[in-house]
């Protein structure tokens, strides 16, 4: 789930939105973390996303949501990092490309969206095997080779940690953009339960937030 709060000019200016998940029915609990949403000046919405049971997972600023066409004779690999940190990641490919690549100098992003990191792979004609790998040095990720064929898709989406890649594009892309003045505080839970729970917000926010009348979710995305 998700749920937004109205930043006032302050937040929107420099500072920080305190917020915590709560349920209407519970008492507050004096041990319940808090989380502090950055709001830093120009930013038209901020992302923060949070699991059930842990602290702060990542705050993201926003990105471009428009998606750039995809050029003909490429394939597009999307690398998608919950935790938001791209820094140092490149791509290895190899097979049915005419990209010559050397493992010590990978190829840079071709740009970053809503749907995290992608690079265009240039392809030879016919290209039925695209062998490539997300690294950063020697690190890799997910780890195994993986390899697409791009008669069944253009596009392949690679999840940090997951062993397997998907064709097509992240649910993120479909995922509704930050309203300009606002942080979105996504919440996931690995049980599902969503039911009863809301949001408490308080210092630099324009809403009016009661513990016993917490602000009611926003809305479901692919995070939760």
């Amino acid at each position: 789930m998700f749920l937004t709060a109205t930043l006032s000019a302050a937040a929107v200016a420099q500072t920080i939105l305190p917020a915590e998940a709560t349920r209407a029915s519970s008492p507050r609990p004096a041990t319940l973390a808090q989380t502090r949403v950055q709001s830093p000046a120009a930013d038209p919405g901020q992302s923060l996303f949070r699991k059930a049971g842990s602290g702060l997972i990542a705050q993201a600023a926003p990105v471009a949501s428009a998606t750039t066409p995809i050029p003909e004779n490429v394939l597009r690999v999307r690398y998608v990092r919950p935790d938001g940190q791209y820094g140092g990641w490149g791509l290895h490919v190899w097979e049915d490309t005419t990209a010559t690549v050397e493992w010590s100098k990978p190829l840079p992003p071709t740009g970053r969206d809503a749907g995290g990191l992608y690079w265009d792979v240039p392809l030879k004609a016919g290209a039925q095997k695209v062998g490539f790998i997300v690294h950063k040095g020697d690190e890799k990720d997910p780890g195994p080779d993986m390899f697409a064929d791009p008669s069944k898709g253009r596009e392949v989406t690679v999840t940090s940690g997951q062993a397997e890649f998907a064709y097509g594009a992240p649910a993120v892309l479909n995922d509704p953009p930050v309203p300009a003045g606002t942080a979105r505080i996504n919440y996931y839970r690995p049980d599902g339960q969503y039911e009863g729970w809301g949001l408490h917000v308080w210092e630099d926010t324009t809403a009016q937030v009661e513990w016993t009348k917490p602000l009611p979710q926003t809305g479901k995305n692919s995070f939760g």
